[in-house]
């Protein structure tokens, strides 16, 4: 919460106005075209498995779970943005909440991805194909 208002004071009104007309603009692209380009790779990866498990599939979830929370996160800090000096704790609580999801989805999606494209490689490379 502490950090939160130091860091709204530190950049003060016109750091404040131009966050919520520039950055959090931009910002309302970015999770859904993270999303839906990272879900699709997922897929088409998965789809050049032979016999691939349903559970697998699954992992096109996880960038849809990052974006879900990055939208979630911008929505609270506008909320945060607009009523500063007036913050909530519960507000920063869930805004701290949905950067660390979105964070740790991230991380876990790539992880995940790479893991999948080292087996769909191999497996390809076994199959005697480029």
């Amino acid at each position: 919460m502490d950090y939160a208002r130091r860091l709204l004071e530190a950049i003060g009104s016109e750091g404040r106005a131009f966050y919520l007309t520039r950055q959090i603009p931009l910002d309302l692209l970015y999770p859904g075209l993270f999303a839906a380009t990272f879900a699709m790779v997922w897929l088409w990866l998965f789809a050049r498995l032979s016999s691939p498990s349903p559970l697998l599939r699954a992992g096109a979830l996880l960038p849809i779970v990052v974006g879900i929370a990055d939208y979630a996160e911008n929505a609270l800090v506008v909320t945060m943005l607009i009523g500063f000096p007036n913050l909530s704790k519960g507000v920063v609580k869930a805004a701290s909440l949905f950067t660390v999801t979105k964070s740790m989805a991230t991380v876990l999606y790539f992880v995940a991805l790479l893991c999948l494209l080292a087996v769909v490689g191999v497996r390809r490379y076994r199959a005697g194909r480029p």
